[in-house]
């Protein structure tokens, strides 16, 4: 059946398909090269307890509800959209520690657990972990909250962040350029330069809470230009754009969920993360392919692995997230805004308002490089010939498919 799939779609010139989410492990394929000190080459289980298991399994969840809600409020001018799911968890997880009134209730709520050490032990195993899993994949998870001058951290929100994020707290005259310097130098370290000049002058802030991801993968097998190597991308806009493709022939997983999208999973290094495409069915939009993702990945447990000719264009984008309305949306008001409370922070009462995202992202044929810093303001501041074309509109995700970790999700609606 889907060999016959396969072929119909290798058939069908520029075919129009669907992606699909894949979250279980994908098969280990070991290499020869001798481990990095503390690195794998097997992929490295996690010893969840049950309590943990079911707040990562609600993260995941929620990684995609998040990619859902952002999406359908980004403006049409944005050909790829883009944001970090886990950054912002990691954020939300780490400010949390210091949450109280309604917005700890809240915080409670959306990771689905009465006990934040439950929060912070899943943490402290992922981060433990996932920098670890592939010797051939580079992983950086790095936090930090600044306190303006003058102000005192409570002694057990910074033992928390420091033992479940490696997070500590730091004082700086956030109304300076000494401040605006000393967080953007902790930046470009976090994410290997991608991310360099994040403030553009002194935030005036009197907390500022900060986490930050890089990911440099390899893929499992090459991709090389595909021929011919400039081929067309239909745009969300009924539009048509020449740009660069690259094509692999490998064993991948794939699945689909019948007339909704079809998805490839395109493993890095040893399988501990991959690139996910969700394709869309004939006359099914890339907003309904979200919102299906959003209600359970359905496909996920259908991920079989097949031979496959995968072609699909480089990218590479950059840009900012604005996700202050976004936990609002999912149903929690009180974790930003005006209504936000977290006095186990400092000496002094903090509201958080803002969440910003800065975010980066490299496709090639080489394998794929990311980073994403997550911010928290203050209120007062298959074989030849069986194809996989991805020429039109997409949703990708890249993550750790054991854990459920969404380092990167987003669209391509326009090259």
């Amino acid at each position: 059946m889907k060999r016959q799939l396969l072929k119909r779609l290798s058939q069908t010139a520029m075919a129009r398909i669907a992606p699909l989410l894949p979250l279980a492990l994908i098969a280990a394929c070991s290499n020869s090269e001798p481990d990095k000190e503390g690195e794998a080459n097997e992929p490295i289980a996690i010893d969840w307890s049950v309590e943990e298991s079911d707040v990562a399994e609600n993260m995941e969840a929620m990684a995609f509800r998040m990619i859902s809600d952002y999406y359908s409020g980004a403006g049409e001018d944005q050909g790829i959209v883009i944001m970090s799911p886990y950054c912002a968890q990691v954020n939300m997880s780490m400010i949390s520690n210091g949450a109280g009134n309604s917005t700890l209730e809240q915080a409670r709520e959306l990771f689905a657990t009465d006990d934040l050490g439950v929060l912070n032990a899943m943490h402290k195993k992922l981060g433990d972990v996932l920098p670890r899993t592939d010797a051939k994949t580079k992983v950086k998870i790095a936090g930090n909250v600044w306190l303006n001058d003058g102000y005192k951290a409570q002694d057990a929100f910074s033992r928390s962040i420091a033992d479940a994020y490696n997070a500590e707290v730091t004082n700086a005259a956030l109304d300076s350029e000494s401040g605006r310097t000393a967080i953007n130098s902790w930046i470009s370290d976090a994410t290997e330069g991608l991310i360099s000049e994040y403030l553009p002058s002194p935030p005036g802030v009197n907390a500022f809470a900060v986490n930050a991801i890089y990911f440099n993968g390899e893929w499992t097998v090459p991709f090389k230009a595909a021929s011919p190597e400039v081929r067309k991308f239909y745009n969300i806009d009924k539009t048509e754009t020449a740009v660069a493709y690259m094509q692999n022939d490998a064993t991948v997983r794939y699945g689909e969920q019948p007339g909704v999208y079809q998805a490839v999973e395109i493993p890095f290094g040893n399988g501990s993360y991959a690139f996910t495409i969700y394709l869309p069915a004939e006359e099914v939009s890339v907003d309904e392919v979200l919102v299906s993702l959003a209600s359970g990945p359905g496909a996920a447990s259908q991920l079989e692995e097949i031979p496959l000719r995968v072609v699909m264009p480089k990218f590479k984008v950059a840009g900012r997230a604005n996700l202050s309305a976004l936990w609002g949306q999912l149903g929690y008001p009180d974790l930003l805004g005006e209504n936000s409370s977290y006095p186990g922070i400092c000496d002094r009462e903090i509201k958080f308002t803002r969440m910003l995202q800065a975010l980066y992202l490299d496709v090639n044929e080489r394998g794929a490089e990311m980073a994403a810093v997550t911010t928290t303001y203050d209120a007062t501041a298959l074989s030849p010939g069986d194809l996989f074309t991805v020429d039109r509109p997409f949703a990708f995700t890249v993550s750790s498919p054991a854990t459920g970790v969404v380092l990167m999700g987003g669209v391509v609606r326009k090259l």
